[in-house]
């Protein structure tokens, strides 16, 4: 295999790193990515992928299944019978049955996947006091990657093209309704609408404003924000916190 596809969605940039050092470890040298993350990115014109190369999809993972922007865009993609590798990253809790799901996708859109991933990425909700997988991918986590790679990178040599058996349910778990919130600017801002560049969602209007229908609680506002001047603050957001930083570290689980 000459060349690769990564198709990712990764409001804050940890999918797009895992994906990129999994594209490392193969080898590959002829890499391009289609990032459909913000909404000028998602007009429909690189859905098609007609070229034999091998497509490492990417999502992040929310309550347990693939985010459901990143899903619906996903389900567009058509293919013509290409390898596939399907990678969830999430915060380290679960990816639960996001991995089943992306599988099932590509399948229906023409792709053959030979290869899953749930890889651990910082979740939206960490900061400094509330470690919850802060600093992920990390160097452990890249190695994995890079080996990842080069394990699929072995099974194309000798034309395996066995589908992965992640574990998950079928039917999906019910997604649940997230409280609606969203960000909000403080007295500090100064309308760089760096905000706004960065929200995968249009979410956030031209007056630093967030709708919270259309936010998906992913914090690239908040992590892009030149002042500190964006916050997020909902009733449940410090109990989840702590919850959610009490879990043990959890490790890269690859389906070969």
């Amino acid at each position: 295999m000459q060349k690769a596809y990564l198709v990712y969605f990764s409001a804050t940039s940890t999918t797009k790193k895992v994906v990129r050092k999994i594209a490392e470890g193969t080898g590959i040298k002829d890499i391009q990515e289609i990032d459909f993350t913000l909404p000028q990115n998602r007009d429909g014109s690189n859905l098609n992928i007609e070229e034999e190369a091998l497509v490492i999809f990417g999502a992040p993972v929310y309550g347990g299944r693939v985010q459901i922007n990143a899903e619906e865009y996903l389900k567009q993609f058509k293919g013509k019978g290409q390898p596939a590798v399907c990678v969830a990253v999430y915060g380290n809790r679960d990816f639960d049955d996001a991995l089943v799901e992306m599988i099932d996708t590509v399948t229906e859109g023409g792709f053959s996947p030979i290869a899953a991933a749930g890889f651990i990425g910082e979740h939206s909700f960490a900061t400094p006091d509330a470690n919850i997988a802060n600093g992920r991918p990390d160097a452990d986590d890249n190695a994995i990657a890079l080996a990842f790679g080069k394990k699929i990178s072995e099974k194309l040599a000798v034309n395996d093209i066995t589908a992965p058996e992640p574990r998950g349910n079928r039917p999906y778990t019910e997604l649940s309704q997230a409280p609606k919130f969203g960000s909000a600017k403080t007295e500090a801002c100064t309308l760089c609408l760096d905000c706004v560049t960065v929200c995968p969602t249009g979410a956030i209007d031209d007056n630093a404003d967030c709708n919270p229908d259309k936010c998906i609680k992913c914090f690239a506002c908040i992590k892009v924000c030149p002042n500190g001047s964006r916050v997020f603050e909902a009733p449940f957001l410090a109990g989840a916190r702590e919850r959610l930083s009490q879990i043990p570290r959890r490790e890269p689980e690859l389906f070969v």
